[in-house]
């Protein structure tokens, strides 16, 4: 079986969209040297979902901005790759496993356009696929599936399951210190960093809601918050884009 690499994955459109989930990924990313796969689909699906959000708040232009300034610092830092049509189409074309995750993707009843993250993931030797679609397979029965076959396919890994893998690649023991390693030394300069992060924990309630529920939980004081954070060297490419995210609004 060919090996798939655990540190670099295919992410859909629920994970992208919103700007804390987006930041979040590419700061965790970043910190654990892991590549995020964009393909086809989730870019066109990234774009649609931002035009829906932004037309119920009015703010569809900076929306759309912010994941521009996003995308950019990303793809330039390689803490994201972009696939596109024709790398996936020649993958698919020249390896049959694809035809095998079709078909059983199909007989597992998963969600049709989500196969192609897996696709993706394939095409590019990565190990996981992170999704915020808790209907888009039985993940733990295409795994199976897959062993059965002797084929190695890709993880598909559902909301918090993606913070779990971060928190394992990343060599931490607790998920918390992970998450505070990945945003405060990023963030520092925010006059409320409590409040900051009790804004951030309430934003991930779609994609990831057992991390909410646990940065709630242990909410600290803005000292603290300042005290940990200038103990961590920033992570480059997120505090370029928080500080420019940050010059767009004003």
């Amino acid at each position: 079986m060919n090996t798939l690499d655990s540190r670099c994955g295919a992410v859909d459109a629920d994970m992208l969209a919103r700007r804390n989930t987006r930041l979040l990924l590419g700061a965790l990313a970043q910190m654990t040297g892991f590549t995020l796969i964009i393909g086809p689909l989730a870019l066109n699906q990234v774009r649609e979902a931002i035009r829906r959000m932004g037309a119920k708040r009015g703010n569809a232009a900076r929306l759309h901005s912010y994941y521009d300034i996003w995308l950019e610092r990303a793809t330039s830092a390689r803490v994201a790759r972009i696939v596109t049509g024709e790398e996936l189409s020649d993958h698919q074309h020249r390896n049959p496993i694809h035809r095998w995750v079709e078909y059983t993707w199909e007989a597992l009843q998963g969600d049709e356009d989500d196969v192609e993250h897996v696709c993706v993931a394939l095409a590019c030797g990565a190990g996981v696929v992170l999704t915020g679609n808790m209907t888009c397979i039985d993940s733990d029965r295409l795994a199976t599936a897959a062993a059965e076959a002797d084929l190695n396919v890709p993880l598909v890994l559902k909301r918090d399951r993606c913070i779990e893998h971060f928190r394992q690649i990343s060599g931490q023991g607790a998920t918390l210190a992970m998450i505070e390693s990945a945003v405060l030394p990023n963030t520092l300069g925010d006059p409320d960093m409590r409040g900051m992060m009790q804004r951030l924990a309430h934003s991930l309630r779609h994609s990831f809601p057992a991390l909410r529920r646990e940065l709630l939980a242990n909410l600290r004081t803005h000292e603290e918050y300042v005290s940990i954070g200038e103990s961590m060297p920033p992570h480059t490419m997120t505090r370029e884009i928080v500080a420019e995210m940050w010059e767009l609004s004003m």
